[in-house]
This record gives C-alpha cells, structure tokens and sequence, in this order.
C-alpha cells in the first residue's frame, strides 16, 4: 500500500491495530510541522522536546476507537498533555530554584509587604467561598481538575458524565470565578471581544458591545428578506436582531425533483421535493463568532425515498449543534446519540452552505490569508443517513483577488488545508448597491435578490 496517498485515520488505524510502525511514521512525518506548532503553544524554545515526548506517547497509547475519526485531534490531545506535563515540571523545578534563593537570603521576606500577603489570602477566601457556594455539578468537576490533576476522561469516568458535560461544566465554573474575581476589583475586566484570533484582528480592532450591536444590525439587515436561487433550488433568508444584540437568522430553501407536477418558478409548492432549513444565532456577525446552529432537512412525497427507513414517516431530521468552549461542540441528533466533535486550530468556525455570509463581510485590503474551521458532514452510507457524522478540518481562506466569477468580477478565495495542498475554490460577488450578488462555487452557486419577481423568473428560466 502506498502510504502517501493513504488517509490519517487508516494510517493509525493499521498503527494501532497491527503495530505497523511504518504507518505511524507517515502519520507523524505528514503533520510534524503542524505539531511542532500546537508544541510551541506551550514552550516555543522545547517544542521539538515536546513533540518528540508525544510521539513516544501515540507508541504506548491505546485508542480503542477504531477508525480514529478524528486523528489530528487524537495526537492534539497527547502533545497538550505533554505540554502541560512540561509546563508542570518546569514551575516544579523553578520552585525549587527560588526556594534555594529564599534559603540563602534570610532576608528575602523583605520583598514583599504584608498587604500583598493579605490580598492574597483575601483573593484565595473568595475562590474558596465561590466553589463552596457551587452546586455539586460545578465544584466537583472543578475541584478534580485544578485541586487534583484530573483528566476530563478520568473525569468523566469517576463523576459517570460525558466529557463535553464535564467541559461545560468547568467552562461554567471558570467563567463564573472571573466574573466575580473581576467584580470585586482582583481582575482588571478585559474589553468586549477579549482575546483576537487571527481573523477577528483582520476583520476589527477591539470594540465595545454596543459597536458589535451595531454592526449585527447592518449585517441583519442585509441579509433579511434576501431570495436565493440555485438552479431548480429557491430559497429566502430572514434575519432579526434580538433583544440581545444577537443576529438571529434563518436559511430556508426547497428543490423539487425533476418531474414534479408544479409551476417551475414555484419549488416550495412541488408535491415532491427536499427541503432544508439553517438556523444560527449569531453574537458577533463580523468575526462570524456563534452560539448555537440548527438543522432541519426533509422532504415530501417521492423524495422521500431518499431517506430510506432511517427516519419516521414524516421524513425529517434535525441537529443542533452547540459550541462548549473554542474547540468543543455538542452534536445532538434526532436519530443517534449526542456527541463531541473537536475543532482544531483557529478562526471561526463555517457550515461551507453558510461561507456567503464570511465573504460578504470579508475586507478584501487585508492580509491575503487567515484561518478557519470547517464544519461539515461525513457520510459512511450514501443511502444510509444514520451514519452521517459530523466532523471537523482546519484550513485556510487566501484571498486571489477580484478575478473569480462571474466574467472576472468576482472576490476570489481559495480554501487550503493544513497542508497547504489546495482545494475548493468560491467566488463571491456583489453590484455596488447589493441590489443582487452571488458566490459561486466551481459546480455550482446561488445568486441573492431582494426582488421576489426577479428570483422566480431566474428558477423559470433555469433549464430541467
């Protein structure tokens, strides 16, 4: 087999399974670069140590999920370890080197003043007043992981909850502590958008709440009420804001099948048809930062057929997917169990049939390249809809210039992996009074009108 073209999860897969070294050593060989950089997060001057510790580690791991869907993830989490592990034995060893110093000195208790004492004994009474305040769900996944060096597997083992609870639930309890650490004047409170991944310094500097308000009702109010045309396919946007400041938007469309007895400029109305429906609830449009994402997918009369018997009658299903912290969401499904997906690396994280809505707000005088996370679905059985997965791939947006469709009028974007091998790439377009725009993908696109009229003409002409 020829282990260059072979894909990560069958290259451990026949690591873990028939102890083939050579196979590891492809997986590692492919992604060093990139695991010498998630190392460097910890200690950039022993990355190569540390990625060097995490090797040895994949050797004596034992993974017993076969394929391993996620690999990248899988190694993400031994290098983290390893990191920690590092960061832990260097502060152990740096104490041992200042308590020598404080030996030596019997006057080192001079440099510090018995105010800084005191605070610090006030700031450790109010975490220990806060955690004991906690309802047990909270403290106890708390206390495991700081006070006693836990795991979040060991944790989910010994507390008998899954490990995207226990990260929820210490995400909760952390956030909480610095609220109120910062309340009572022990932390400086940071701006409205505290830490900047690449993308969000590219596309804004720090603002206050009320500027990113402000921006989400422009962005609202752009994409409200907007048609969508894509071949047979017609579909409508409606977005509002809430009382919040939160975009709360809707992507609704419906194809019918070929044959279906309906005037052609009206799919929604084909007695046989799919239909799909995209919720997100979005807290800051410009950086595309979300809470919460929901799918609806269905369809009617002899396309539903294509669901098979892995549905009830009515031909539907839904997924909600909500982040937990910045790599951990929760995939909760109308016909399997809910489940974590990882999404590793950095930038916002994108439903490829929601990329128009990146684009759109993209600031084409910046950097020509930043990152981003796609999230998509992965389909064991073409005809099967049980086995869809939900799963994660880190990339990059290089922007090429004003040269994409149509006729070279388009923004052009070309979307690489971690790699930096090149994959798809999506223009998007738009008049100077956005009266209709469109992005474009190679096989295909949606044009956008806020003119009903002008949409249903462009799904009549569309040839069957």
């Amino acid at each position: 087999m020829n282990s260059k073209n072979e894909l990560d999860h069958s290259l451990l897969s026949r690591f873990y399974r028939n102890r083939e070294f050579e196979a590891l050593a492809e997986f590692v060989r492919r992604h060093r670069n990139w695991a010498i950089r998630r190392a460097a997060q910890f200690s950039p001057t022993d990355a190569e140590d540390i990625v060097q510790i995490s090797i040895l580690r994949l050797i004596a791991s034992e993974c017993g999920e076969d394929p391993i869907h996620n690999p990248l993830g899988w190694w993400n989490k031994i290098i983290a370890g390893a990191g920690v592990d590092h960061l832990r034995s260097r502060e152990r060893r740096k104490s041992r080197e200042d308590a020598a110093i404080e030996l030596a000195d019997r006057n080192s208790y001079d440099r510090f003043g018995p105010e800084e004492d005191i605070a610090r004994e006030q700031l450790l009474d109010v975490i220990q007043t806060e955690m004991d305040g906690m309802g047990d769900k909270v403290r106890r996944p708390l206390v495991l992981r700081f006070l006693k060096d836990r795991s979040y597997t060991e944790i989910s083992r010994l507390l008998g909850i899954p490990i995207g609870t226990v990260s929820s639930r210490i995400h909760r309890g952390l956030n909480h502590l610095k609220n109120v650490l910062t309340e009572r004047g022990y932390l400086y409170p940071k701006s409205a958008n505290p830490t900047l991944s690449p993308i969000e310094e590219k596309f804004s500097v720090k603002q206050s709440r009320q500027e990113i308000v402000d921006q989400n009702r422009l962005f609202s109010s752009k994409w409200d009420g907007l048609w969508m045309v894509g071949g047979r396919s017609l579909g409508r946007v409606s977005s509002r804001v809430d009382m919040n400041g939160n975009v709360m938007l809707k992507w609704r469309e419906d194809t019918p099948m070929k044959g279906s007895t309906c005037p052609q400029e009206f799919p929604e109305r084909a007695k046989d048809r799919w239909w799909e429906e995209k919720e997100i609830v979005l807290s800051d449009s410009r950086s595309f930062c979300w809470s919460a994402l929901r799918f609806r997918e269905g369809a009617i009369g002899r396309a539903s057929r294509r669901f098979g018997n892995t549905v009830d009658s009515k031909s539907e299903f839904v997924t909600e997917i909500s982040p937990l912290n910045d790599v951990e969401m929760k995939i909760q499904s109308s016909f399997k169990e809910d489940y974590i997906v990882e999404a590793q690396g950095e930038g916002p994280i994108i439903i490829n049939s929601l990329l128009p809505l990146v684009l759109g707000e993209a600031n084409h005088d910046c950097d020509n390249s930043w990152p981003l996370r796609f999230l998509g679905e992965w389909q064991e059985d073409e005809n099967d809809f049980r086995s869809t997965t939900w799963v994660s791939l880190a990339a990059k947006a290089k922007y090429l210039g004003k040269i994409g469709q149509p006729m070279n009028q388009g923004h052009l974007y070309e979307f690489v992996n971690m790699q930096d091998e090149p994959g798809q790439r999506v223009s998007h377009w738009e008049t100077e009074e956005t009266e209709i725009s469109g992005t474009f993908w190679e096989a295909e696109g949606w044009i956008y009108t806020k003119e009903e009229k002008i949409a249903r003409a462009m799904v009549a002409s569309t040839p069957q």
